[in-house]
């Protein structure tokens, strides 16, 4: 080795050592003014700048797409981040289903619903693809549990399970699950022993966009700008017969349905059950409605949003949080019938434990959003190569992603402790105000 790299390598050991002491603020002016200390350290002249995220209210007009690939300065640089921003960094970790495995969906995922577990105390997730199949994973065991293919040409808009800790004990019940098409097919499957319990068809204009169960009632909405109410012990108690018996029947089942509330003016995109008992409905005409199921009647509308409404979730504080089809979010008061907060959203809206929002943003990213301080806290660019089509976080603090690249994929928070472990295996840009990071370790 030439005695003069020699030289510059135990300088640069003795400059690291002497730093480790010296106060980050210090740091960030001594390197700021010294170029040649810059070079020996190869530090980029936009890398310190980093350090200005200390402000939230910095105007960020710079910035940051390459640093080198020196080791401690990634060590440093994330130490330094997570002492000056208290950002949480995520990780791709744990269970990956990608498009290489088998047993994955063939086409885009449409979405995906944790299910109480019927296995041990096993994390059990469902998702339902355009490939018209249902697919139930076992996130503890990495396994596939269910694979269950639709005989029709139908896509799944909906997955309700029926069963509860108290019927899988009983080793005798069928442990029950809905899955709810687009065609207006009711199949009851039973995860006891992998097998179709019953089928029904449900009369409704137009196609059907989603569904919830609330109670012992399934409310299901359509293109054709109603809602449907149905008892749901009627459905379980009819006339039961195979795929092949249902399309030879010549006059098939009839389920009663209990009311029709038609004051939209548009498809009803969404659905959610509200904490009081009531349920939300979210249209095309740009409209929220909150609907009494006592006596079928709407209680409130909200005509605070600019355009079609095409995703909705209640907050832990019973505000409503919506997505509108062109990129917006709102948080309105239900009581006060009011906007409480305007933000930038895309595709869903999920509520984490800590009380943040996530919310998808463009091909594969997702935002964190406080809704305290009304910031962007983070947008992480995940390794999915489609729009995140569905969200949910885990007991132990994992979230889930489902994607249009029919890829599902499991997160964690990175404390610092693992970030000190394995630091090279990270990298990021940061743009416009914004810490785009990624886990390239293996």
């Amino acid at each position: 080795m030439n005695p003069t790299n020699i030289f510059n390598l135990k300088r640069k050991k003795i400059l690291v050592l002497v730093m480790s002491f010296i106060p980050k603020k210090r740091i960030l002016q001594i390197i700021k003014k010294n170029k040649r200390l810059q070079k020996l350290l190869k530090i980029s002249p936009t890398l310190y700048e980093i350090y200005s995220l200390k402000n939230v209210n910095h105007p960020f007009t710079y910035k940051l797409q390459n640093y080198g690939n020196d080791e401690f300065l990634k060590k440093e640089l994330l130490f330094s981040l997570f002492e000056i921003t208290k950002l949480q960094f995520f990780e791709n970790i744990g269970f990956e289903i990608n498009n290489n495995n088998k047993d994955s969906h063939k086409k885009r995922i449409s979405n995906i619903v944790k299910l109480p577990s019927f296995i041990d105390n096993d994390v059990l997730i469902a998702s339902f693809s355009w490939d018209n199949s249902l697919k139930i994973w076992n996130l503890t065991k990495k396994t596939l549990q269910v694979n269950f293919t639709l005989p029709l040409d139908d896509i799944i808009i909906q997955v309700i399970p029926l069963y509860d800790k108290k019927i899988v004990a009983d080793k005798k019940k069928p442990i029950k699950i809905m899955i709810i098409t687009w065609d207006k097919d009711i199949i009851i499957y039973n995860l006891r022993n992998n097998s179709v319990f019953a089928t029904r068809k449900i009369e409704q204009a137009g196609k059907l966009l989603t569904a919830i169960r609330v109670g012992r009632l399934l409310c299901t909405s359509s293109y054709e700008r109603e809602i449907r109410i149905w008892n749901i012990d009627d459905i379980l108690k009819k006339y039961t017969c195979s795929f092949d018996e249902y399309d030879n029947l010549n006059e098939p089942v009839k389920i009663r349905c209990l009311n029709i509330l038609n004051e939209h003016k548009g498809p009803i995109s969404c659905l959610i059950p509200l904490k009081d008992g009531r349920i939300a409905s979210g249209s095309w005409d740009t409209k929220i409605k909150i609907w009494n199921l006592s006596n079928y009647s709407c209680d409130c509308t909200l005509d605070n949003l600019d355009d079609k409404i095409i995703y909705m979730i209640q907050l832990f504080d019973e505000r409503i949080g919506a997505v509108t089809l062109d990129g917006n979010g709102y948080i309105l008061n239900i009581k006060n019938k009011t906007v409480d907060l305007h933000f930038e959203a895309h595709d869903y809206l999920y509520q984490i434990k800590d009380g943040r929002i996530i919310t998808g943003m463009n091909e594969g990213e997702f935002m964190l959003f406080n809704l305290e301080n009304q910031k962007i806290e983070m947008i992480f660019k995940s390794n999915h190569k489609d729009k995140i089509s569905g969200f949910l976080q885990l007991n132990d603090g994992k979230f889930v992603t489902s994607s249009f690249d029919k890829t599902i994929k499991v997160y964690g928070f990175v404390n610092k402790k693992e970030i000190s472990e394995d630091a090279e295996d990270y990298s990021f840009t940061y743009d416009n105000g914004c810490l785009y990071i990624a886990y390239e370790g293996h």
